[in-house]
Formats: C-alpha cells, structure tokens, sequence
C-alpha cells in the first residue's frame, strides 16, 4: 500500500527537506514524500548549504530542492501530514482546515518517539543538523517495517 507523506518545517529549507530526500532514497518505490514549510519567507530558495553538505555526505543529494509553502499544495493528496515541532503543529491546527487534522502528527511518532521533537538546526551547529538527518534515517527504518 503506498501511502503520502508530507513533511513541514519552518521554511522548508533544513528539516523537512532532508526527511524529505531521506525518506524519497529510501522508501521511494513504496510512499511519496514531499516538504513544505509554514513560512512564504524562502518560496523557490534551495536548501540551507549546510543541510545539503550533511546530506551529500550521506549519499542524499537535496541540490535541486525549492522552498515552498505550504499553502501553494493540495492537501487532499497527501494521508499524513508530518510537522517537526510542537510549534509547527500548533501552527498548522490553526491555520489549516478543520477536514485534515485528522492527518496531523508529530514526524517522531512515526519512529516510535511520540514526545521526541526535530529541533530547528539553522541557528545552531553542523551536530545539530547531524542530529536531523539521524532523525530522518531512524524514521525511515521505522517505516520499512510499517
């Protein structure tokens, strides 16, 4: 059964790109997988350098990812739609329809960690953009036994 996913961070430019392409390398053949952010602020930018450096230094390469909002996908194509952080998820029950909260969770329930949040790495370190695309590759084996 192929399932759609959509990941949703701040601006689409560090979290929800690299569980984007992680997941796309990965589960490509069983789910599609797509990102998004909340924010318009980076519409059409590519990733972070720096998330596309973590990346291509694991084999995922994220150099042809765009930004873009949320607001510009049809979200009747995708059956979860995954935010990062509490704030995000706080962000999205708020502003997107009452029909597709149903479809809201946590991206780390996925993984077994319901509590666990993907922590917004552009302000911080190149650890803490290790620690997002560990996170990624965790859901990913999550989700081969799904």
């Amino acid at each position: 059964m192929s399932q759609s996913l959509l990941f949703v961070c701040l601006g689409n430019i560090c979290r929800s790109p690299i569980f984007e392409y992680v997941s796309r390398f990965h589960l490509g053949d069983r789910m599609h997988v797509q990102s998004a952010g909340i924010l318009d602020a980076h519409r059409g930018e590519g990733a972070d350098a720096r998330a596309v450096a973590i990346a291509l230094s694991r084999g995922y390469d994220m150099r042809l990812h765009r930004a873009m909002p949320i607001e510009s996908l049809d979200l009747d194509l995708f059956d979860l739609i995954l935010p990062m952080d509490r704030r995000t998820m706080q962000y999205l029950r708020s502003h997107l329809p009452v029909k597709v909260h149903h479809r809201l969770q946590l991206v780390m329930n996925l993984a077994g960690s319901p509590a666990e949040e993907v922590v917004d790495p552009y302000y911080g370190s190149q650890e803490d953009f290790v620690r997002v695309i560990d996170q990624a590759e965790r859901l990913v084996q999550a989700l081969r036994h799904v």
